[in-house]
């Protein structure tokens, strides 16, 4: 939007709102809200329902797998008015004219966040003095916004293995998975690291809890490789597809290590409470020398490798947190990004 010019160095401070677009608020544009204030329209849930005699009418809505509809956009207005000289006022008609059909933020009008929506600059209303010069220009702001209001953007560390936190707001969101600097050894690594917390015992008992997991990967690629040689830890991979995942990770690590061949690796997320549910691409990994960042945004559904466009597993899900208490295993650490999104 256009910024400030050198005619008005000073912003009326008659706004004693907290009302801000684009989080600026309302006398950095030079105008206040005035005695209509501000209205927030309802978001109507798209509901259908199907009439059949003798009976109540059967709803036939279309929802989600959360169970959720879809919802109207709401409207939002903005009564503000602006007093001054007239080089003062056009200024600012010129700085609210420039939001004019540009999809902006609106804040505080909920505690909870903002609303997101294209905004309409109304009709303008204008006073003058008895010199015929503009004293006062007033117009309504009307955002077509989406229903829900949007909190503080969240980041949580995804480490590899199991997940549990807590997701804010009152309505699913789609989150933006990052995995940056994977390699065939950080995989390695972590696979060692969630194996020796699943499964502690084995590594007592073999006296592998005795090295580090650089130690222990050193160890396994210059002597025998336990996964293809030990009963316990085959059974162990035969009864648990999680544990074969990592698993299999080692292996790769041990077959292709001192071959220097490119390894195909798994990078996953995926429900702890449906496990039908997981997002995945297929990662190759020429060397440690070569990290790759995998980048998955479920709302965008794209998925990137070090910035270019790659592509997920068929049987893949675009996934979605629900509010609450959520679990998600990834098979690699790196970071889940969301935004909460409350319905009022």
């Amino acid at each position: 939007m256009m910024e400030y010019t050198t005619i008005r160095k000073r912003s009326l401070r008659l706004d004693k709102s907290l009302v801000t677009i684009n989080g600026r608020r309302l006398s950095d544009y030079g105008v206040f809200l005035q005695m209509e204030g501000a209205s927030i329209g309802g978001a109507s849930p798209q509901t259908s329902f199907q009439d059949v005699p003798g009976r109540f009418s059967v709803d036939t809505t279309l929802r989600d797998g959360n169970g959720y509809p879809a919802y109207d956009r709401r409207e939002i207005t903005l009564s503000v008015g602006m007093v001054g000289d007239p080089t003062e006022i056009d200024e600012a008609m010129t700085l609210i004219g420039a939001l004019n059909g540009l999809t902006v933020t609106v804040g505080g009008l909920h505690s909870k966040g903002e609303f997101r929506g294209v905004m309409t600059v109304g009709d303008w209303e204008t006073m003058e003095d008895s010199l015929g010069e503009r004293r006062w220009a007033g117009t309504t702001l009307t955002l077509n916004a989406e229903p829900f209001v949007y909190g503080v953007r969240r980041t949580i560390r995804l480490k590899a293995g199991d997940n549990r936190f807590l997701v804010e707001g009152t309505s699913p969101v789609t989150p933006t998975f990052t995995f940056p600097m994977v390699t065939a050894k950080s995989m390695a690594l972590e696979a060692i690291a969630w194996i020796r917390a699943y499964w502690p015992d084995k590594f007592a008992a073999e006296g592998w809890n005795a090295m580090s997991d650089e130690d222990f990967l050193n160890n396994i690629v210059n002597a025998t490789c336990p996964m293809t040689n030990d009963a316990e830890w085959k059974a162990k991979a035969q009864s648990d597809p999680v544990f074969a995942r990592y698993s299999a990770t080692l292996e790769n690590w041990w077959f292709n290590w001192d071959q220097h061949e490119e390894i195909i690796e798994d990078i996953r997320v995926q429900d702890a409470s449906d496990a039908s549910l997981y997002l995945s691409t297929k990662l190759t990994l020429d060397g440690d020398e070569n990290p790759q960042t995998v980048v998955m945004d479920c709302a965008n559904r794209t998925v990137t490798v070090n910035g270019n466009l790659s592509a997920c597993t068929l049987d893949s899900s675009w996934l979605q947190l629900k509010p609450g208490r959520f679990g998600l295993t990834s098979s690699v650490s790196g970071t889940l990004t969301y935004t909460p999104a409350y319905l009022i």
